[in-house]
Order: structure tokens, then sequence, then C-alpha cells
């Protein structure tokens, strides 16, 4: 009977052991490593016909991870999206190489309505290594201010972009030159900016940034992200929030339920 116990406390203790091992591993290099594309579809009446079934791809938070940055640019390629959008954080060194392969990487990317991309709040530390990588690489830089998407045909939609120094005068200033009879999707790093929006008629917001939580435990949440949005789809007001992982991340590299992705968001104009 001791013998018995024994094996059973040696048997405990093993699957401890290496469950604590299979989660250091998840943690540390599994979740890491993964990329996942994500799809969304956005159904509204304001959506024009001749967008039906056009394809946003939408990442974020690079912080200057060329591998990672491959994958999802192979992943971008493959998926053949109409428009890019990069929601900010490129860099995290001023390495020249380093640069420039980042640089080559964001060129290969293929998008025939456009590719365009805002400031995240690391990008403010290399404004102008980002400014030239992001111009050499045919992105549009878009700081606070509205762009009006055309299919080839006369009929457009509105893309806001919102950057990280945001204010809520600076918000209204860019929300006067909408035109409220077209559908806008705005985009931001900080998802904490819909807070300024939430109250207007802007159907669907893309935001990155807070990696889905990075590190997320049961009955906790996130340990790394406090009082701000980690869950990648929700309602703020009148505005249904989306949010990127990103590809990425940050010192400490680590992740727990929060997988790298890449968004693809297909539009549906309602008959």
């Amino acid at each position: 009977m001791r013998k018995l116990l024994n094996l059973k406390k040696l048997f405990i203790v093993v699957c401890v052991i290496a469950i604590g091992v299979l989660v250091y591993f998840e943690i540390t290099h599994f979740a890491p490593s993964r990329l996942h594309a994500t799809n969304y579809s956005v159904r509204d009446a304001s959506i024009p016909k001749d967008f039906d079934t056009v394809t946003i791809a939408v990442f974020s938070d690079v912080y200057g991870d060329i591998d990672k940055l491959n994958k999802a640019v192979d992943m971008m390629n493959m998926r053949s999206p109409d428009v890019v959008v990069f929601l900010g954080n490129l860099l995290n060194t001023n390495d020249e190489a380093s640069i420039n392969e980042i640089t080559t990487a964001l060129s290969n990317i293929n998008a025939p309505l456009g590719k365009y991309a805002i400031f995240g709040q690391y990008d403010t530390f290399n404004y102008e290594s980002v400014t030239k990588v992001l111009d050499q690489s045919d992105f549009r830089l878009t700081q606070n201010r509205t762009v009006n998407l055309h299919n080839f045909t006369d009929s457009n939609i509105q893309f806001l972009f919102l950057d990280e120094t945001n204010t809520e005068q600076k918000v209204n200033d860019v929300l006067e030159t909408l035109d409220d009879s077209s559908f806008t999707m705005t985009f931001m790093n900080n998802p904490n900016l819909v807070q300024l929006i939430s109250d207007k008629n802007l159907k669907v917001s893309v935001a990155g940034e807070t990696l889905g939580g990075k590190v997320n435990l049961p009955l906790i949440g996130s340990l790394f992200f406090k009082d701000t949005y980690t869950d990648s789809d929700v309602t703020i007001g009148n505005t249904r929030l989306l949010l990127s992982n990103g590809i990425a991340t940050p010192e400490p590299v680590v992740r727990l339920f929060a997988d790298p992705n890449i968004l693809f968001i297909t539009l549906n104009a309602s008959e």
C-alpha cells in the first residue's frame, strides 16, 4: 500500500513538472512563433456595391522582428487583400542592415488599392527612420486625417486614421472632415482612442498595441495590459472594435492565449 502511494505521489510530481515545462515552452516559444489569419466580415447598407467582397488586411506591432514580418508578408500575399493597413510599432533598432531588410519586406506586400500606415507609440522614438522605411516601401503614412478610398470607380468609402498623440479636440477636428453619408472605418494604434468616437456614427474601428493581452490567465486576464481593451471583438458605444494581436512582441518575448495574428476584414454590401 505504501509503495502504491509513493508511486501515485511520484506520478503527480512528474505530471506537475511536465505541465510546467509545457506551459513554459508555450509561453516563451510556441505561442510567440505562431501566426494566425483572423477573418472578419463587415456588412452595412452604406458600403457601395463596388466594394462588395473587398478585403482589408490589417497587421501591427512588428518591433523590428524581420523573421515574423517575412512570415506575415507571405501570408498576406497568399491571401491577396485589396488594401493593407499597418497600425504602428515598426522598429526597435536603428541598425541599418535590419532597417533595409524591413524596408524590402514591406515593399514586397501587394495591395492594388493601396498600403496605409499610422504611427504607434514606439514609432515616435524612431520618427525619421520609420517615416523613411514607410515611404520607401510605398506605404502612405496617414496621421489624423481621412482618406477616400476608391475601387477604380467613382464610389468610395472612408478611412479615418488616428495616431498616438490624439486629444479629444484633435479627433473632433478630424471628424469634421468626414462625409456622414459614406461608410467609414477607423484605424488607430491605441484602442483607448475608441472612447473619443464611440458616440459617433462610425461602425467599425480597428486597433493594435495591446497584443491581445500578451499573457492572459484564466479569471485574471492580461498580466501586461490593464485598464485598456484586449478582447478581439467588442462593441463600444456605437462602434465595433476589432483588435490586432500584432505579429511580434517587445521584450520579454512571451505570449499566452494571445497568438500573433493578421486581420482579414471583408466588406459586404447589403442589398
